[in-house]
């Protein structure tokens, strides 16, 4: 059986001060570190987003890389799929339909992420126009491709250390300020790997109010990820809602419209019996309106929300951490 957990956020904060760099400079940086490297192995994520930085569909899997051609990408389940290349041609093999479809290496086949890690490098920026941010100890790199039939608009490349985060009144504005709460993320990761898919609802009036855009709040999104898949959970959706207080949309916390999102996403008619985790009363309001359990934590607003009434049937556990170890005894 599939659980499903719902993970509120009350304010997450972007990169909102990367740097951004000319072209020539971002070349000879990305070219560096990539030759540094003649093999390469790791997971990785793709991302389909829409415009307002919705997670559509995301895969992921493993990869294996060494130049100069060779090449071997796994796509996990529910999407299996395993890509093998030697540099001139390439097999596709599908589990599901026991078929492997075998094609030379053409101009548009070499240009897709992992054919592009495993070729020669110094010829990149023929095919892409390069950019990247920096700030801290995180430098992202966006390729886009010059050719109009490119098999994807655009390409991120991401090289951290890798850092869900302390909340803040004054919004947290730059990377050194996004500080994960101890134990998050390997709580998230905790869930995952025992089963229950994990969706993150936040409002984010940072965007209505000039502090940041919706392109630097997909970076930030992109980055809470990684760092999941990093401990090696994943975040199944964010949602988020964009505007200011004064907006009267019906997606901002204690409206349930992003929690209403999330239900058909997961194809539910409600969010009845679903663990709903934040550190406010919206998050929980929000929640409770689709059938959501309550579950407040004192991180973040929570110790200010206590001295307020909960709502009926709230639990409270110090942090998220707590809340995951209730959960997995509960369940067992």
């Amino acid at each position: 059986m599939r659980l499903f957990r719902l993970f509120c956020i009350a304010a997450l904060s972007c990169a909102s001060l990367l740097a951004q760099a000319d072209e020539t400079e971002s070349i000879a940086r990305l070219t560096k570190l990539l030759t540094q490297a003649q093999t390469i192995t790791g997971s990785f994520s793709q991302l389909s987003l829409d415009g307002s930085g919705v997670n559509l569909q995301e895969t992921t899997g493993k990869m294996a890389l060494k130049r100069p051609g060779l090449m071997r990408w796994h796509t996990d389940p529910p999407l299996e799929q395993l890509l093998v290349s030697n540099g001139q041609k390439v097999w596709l093999y599908d589990p599901d339909l026991e078929q492997v479809t075998i094609q030379n290496l053409d101009q548009r086949l070499s240009q897709t992420p992992a054919l592009l890690l495993s070729g020669d490098i110094s010829k990149i920026s023929e095919s892409f126009s390069i950019t990247h941010k920096e700030g801290g100890n995180i430098v992202d790199f966006f390729l886009k491709p010059k050719a109009k039939d490119s098999l994807f608009d655009t390409l991120r490349l991401s090289f951290r250390d890798g850092v869900i985060n302390e909340d803040s009144d004054e919004y947290v504005k730059s990377v050194e300020e996004w500080i994960p709460i101890p134990g998050s993320l390997e709580a998230i990761a905790r869930l995952c790997k025992a089963g229950w898919t994990v969706a993150v609802a936040t409002n984010q009036s940072g965007v209505a109010r000039g502090k940041f855009d919706l392109s630097t709040l997909g970076d930030m999104h992109f980055k809470m990820q990684q760092l999941v898949m990093g401990q090696g959970g994943r975040i199944d959706l964010i949602v988020h809602c964009p505007h200011g207080p004064d907006d009267g949309c019906d997606c901002r916390k204690p409206k349930p419209g992003m929690f209403r999102t999330i239900a058909e996403h997961f194809g539910l008619a409600d969010l009845k019996g679903v663990p709903v985790v934040g550190d406010s009363h919206r998050d929980l309001h929000a929640g409770m309106l689709l059938g959501g359990v309550p579950y407040l934590v004192r991180t973040g607003k929570g110790l200010r929300t206590l001295e307020g009434t909960l709502p009926p049937g709230t639990q409270v556990f110090d942090d998220l951490a707590a809340v995951v170890d209730h959960l997995l005894e509960s369940s067992r």
